[in-house]
């Protein structure tokens, strides 16, 4: 009656780290084959994971991560118990153009003979033709007179690159 006791302090503190945030550096609409840089801010005592569509992804645990795959890429940072996902990015990645090249008659050819090599016409494509892996100089069309031997090929660029076949 009339007494009071009071209890041991206890402290209580709010961490409140920022929002993680994703930079790419690079375009995310990247071509098959290729990689964009993804990066988070860093933060002392924050471990990082990164996740795909919504899904970990093993071992993506540093600061930075590859991205090679399409998909919704989000980023856990996570500090003394507490976690935070940043706002998602998209990577989207396409496919070269179709690059197929035919032979416009036989390829056994006797000294001064020819034979016209064409490739698939692609809208908004440009084309390289090589031979025997070297880039032939001002041959850039749809098609080509091959009169050596050796095997040919047609590069064929629109916001990606493919080779086409061997012939």
């Amino acid at each position: 009656l009339g007494c009071s006791v009071y209890s041991n302090t206890l402290v209580v503190s709010v961490i409140n780290y920022p929002t993680p945030t994703i930079s790419a550096y690079g375009s995310t609409a990247i071509c098959s084959g290729n990689a964009v840089l993804l990066s988070t801010n860093t933060f002392a005592g924050v471990s990082y994971q990164w996740e795909r569509n919504g899904t970990n992804i093993a071992g993506a645990t540093a600061q930075s991560y590859n991205a090679t795959l399409a998909g919704t890429y989000r980023v856990t940072h996570t500090a003394n118990g507490c976690s935070k996902k940043s706002p998602a990015l998209s990577v989207t990645v396409s496919a070269g153009p179709s690059a197929s090249i035919t032979a416009n008659g036989s390829t056994q050819l006797c000294n001064g003979q020819t034979v016209t090599l064409n490739v698939a016409v692609v809208s908004g494509a440009t084309y390289q033709w090589i031979k025997d892996g070297s880039i032939i100089n001002g041959a850039t069309t749809t098609s080509y007179v091959a009169n050596a031997s050796g095997t040919y090929q047609c590069r064929v660029t629109t916001s990606c690159t493919s080779t086409s076949n061997a012939i």
